[in-house]
């Protein structure tokens, strides 16, 4: 995770078979509905894909998206952007336990975004307020509001 210029980017730094899987997959087709399929979804379709579509009920396929595969041949880029939804990034960390997740520190709050940026990047606001410090120590997420130093407790069960 490092910042360059105003933008936070994260890297792939581990093998390339324990890479997640959206480093290399592309963006997703636009959806355009009720039907399920896209657009511009590939006209191949991998065998074991077409088998579990036919077995899927006319209901059922009307809330199913378009199933993504990754070509044999990808090109993985390991460095990934993540939206700071055009604020000031006061201080980014790893969301504790996480390489799937970025806390970010901007002007209004402290946020979780995911990395996975194959669609919009999901932001869920964790703690709100302007001027926010963030400080992670030992799994533990601390933020101080220049009165009160706040402990985040995030509930695993």
């Amino acid at each position: 995770l490092y910042m360059s210029d105003a933008d936070v980017f994260t890297t792939w730094i581990g093998s390339f078979e324990e890479m997640p899987y959206y480093y290399c997959a592309p963006e997703f087709p636009p959806y355009t509905g009720v039907t399920g399929v896209a657009t511009d979804t590939p006209a191949v379709q991998d065998d074991a894909v077409e088998q579990e579509a036919s077995l899927i009920s006319a209901e059922d396929a009307a809330t199913m998206h378009p199933i993504q595969t990754l070509p044999k041949d990808v090109v993985c880029d390991p460095v990934i952007r993540i939206d700071h939804r055009g604020q000031e990034i006061k201080d980014f960390d790893f969301f504790p336990g996480s390489t799937d997740l970025v806390l970010l520190a901007l002007q209004d709050g402290v946020y979780v975004v995911e990395v996975d940026d194959r669609s919009w990047q999901n932001v869920q606001s964790l703690f709100k307020g302007d001027d926010l410090k963030m400080y992670i120590e030992n799994g533990n997420i601390y933020v101080y509001d220049g009165e009160v130093i706040y402990q985040i407790i995030i509930a695993t069960e």
